[in-house]
């Protein structure tokens, strides 16, 4: 119900903020988490779905985030968020899913898109970690 999905997302957040890249404790807890609880069209499940597959990529499982990062940007980008809210998703999963798509021997040319899109959107903290990646993975 809403209390287990609201003490997932409080739990989630305290491992991410905790873990401060600990990806294989996030994948941990992501991958027994109650996904089903969530609605499917969910901000909540756009957050988890873009987490999870961030720790995919991070813990060398890029054909697994594939699925994953894309449902996130489809619900980021579509009918749950509006306006400013996806800021903050579309970014990061864009780029994950770049790197996901390239290391899992995808599209090439639309990993290198998305991760061209992510640098605009980006913060600017997080741009020069995408301009990196992008200079040592050419078209």
């Amino acid at each position: 119900g809403n209390a287990a999905i609201g003490d997932l997302m409080t739990e989630l957040e305290a491992v991410v903020q905790g873990a401060r890249g600990d990806w294989p404790a996030v994948r941990a807890l992501l991958e027994k988490a109650p996904l089903a609880a969530f609605k499917p069209e969910s901000q909540n499940r756009a957050t988890v779905d873009a987490l999870l597959g961030r720790a995919l990529v991070e813990t060398h499982d890029p054909a697994r985030a594939v699925p994953v990062l894309e449902h996130a940007l489809f619900l980021a980008t579509g009918v749950v968020y509006t306006g400013d809210s996806a800021n903050y998703l579309v970014p990061g999963a864009s780029f994950a899913l770049a790197r996901a798509l390239w290391d899992s021997g995808g599209d090439r040319v639309r990993a290198r898109r998305l991760a061209a899109r992510a640098a605009e959107l980006a913060v600017p903290a997080d741009r020069p970690a995408i301009e990196t990646w992008l200079a040592a993975h050419p078209g």
